[in-house]
């Protein structure tokens, strides 16, 4: 086994701070309450593509999907999902 490098530890030490400051907002997020939750959630004006929509990138995400393959789930969804994506974006 090759002795640890710069690169390597310098990965790790990267890992770790990603980690900590994933829980760290993971607190905060469950500290939330409801009325907070609410605000926070995007206003769209057709909820069930809305749902449509965080379905085909929760798949993606779930799937490793490239970029290029979730860009053409999405358009099979229609006109109105590419529309609503790019108005979630622009919103985040």
């Amino acid at each position: 086994m090759a002795p640890p490098n710069k690169f390597s530890e310098q990965a790790q030490q990267s890992a770790q701070a990603a980690d900590q400051l994933l829980d760290s907002q993971l607190e905060q997020l469950k500290a939330l309450t409801g009325e907070q939750i609410d605000n926070l959630r995007i206003k769209v004006s057709d909820q069930e593509l809305y749902d449509r929509l965080v379905a085909v990138v929760q798949d993606a995400t779930q799937r490793n999907l490239s970029l290029a393959q979730l860009l053409g789930n999405i358009k099979s969804l229609g006109g109105e999902a590419i529309s609503l994506a790019k108005e979630v974006l622009s919103i985040g």
